[in-house]
């Protein structure tokens, strides 16, 4: 009887712990903020013969503020490419198209190398930073029979 009685209590304890997670992943759901900032493409994957041409990026401006933004190349061939890192869009501007140029050497190792292309929103007189986005290079290199 003991026993029972003991198991009981366990079911009790487990449904009160299953209700209360299910509880807290409905508030984490519901106070996540909505983005205003999109980029697209979110991958590229380039191959190394076509490498050294001109690219387009594109921010969305989803929800028709000013921004102020800074692009970042990072990655071990971050040094490769070209772009104007500051970019701007008023209220107005749906999207803005980038455009960037790949510059890489001719002795990349084979198999995928990845840049990424970091999209950060630079604070305003607020000093409130909501949205970083990233769009991520790949640029593959096939491994050339001897």
């Amino acid at each position: 009887m003991i026993v029972k009685d003991n198991v009981w209590k366990l079911k009790g304890n487990i449904w009160k712990l299953n209700l209360f997670l299910m509880s807290l992943l409905v508030l984490l759901l519901l106070s996540v903020d909505v983005s205003a900032l999109g980029v697209a493409p979110s991958k590229n994957i380039i191959d190394i013969d076509k490498a050294n041409l001109e690219y387009t990026l594109s921010i969305i401006n989803n929800d028709n503020k000013d921004l102020n933004l800074l692009i970042i190349p990072q990655g071990e061939y971050a040094k490769y490419v070209v772009l104007d890192p500051y970019v701007s869009l008023s209220s107005s501007e749906k999207e803005k198209e980038i455009k960037y140029t790949l510059n890489l050497p001719k002795d990349l190792p084979p198999g995928p190398n990845k840049i990424i292309l970091l999209v950060v929103e630079l604070p305003s007189k607020s000093l409130n930073m909501e949205n970083n986005k990233c769009s991520i290079i790949i640029i593959n290199r096939a491994p050339r029979n001897s």
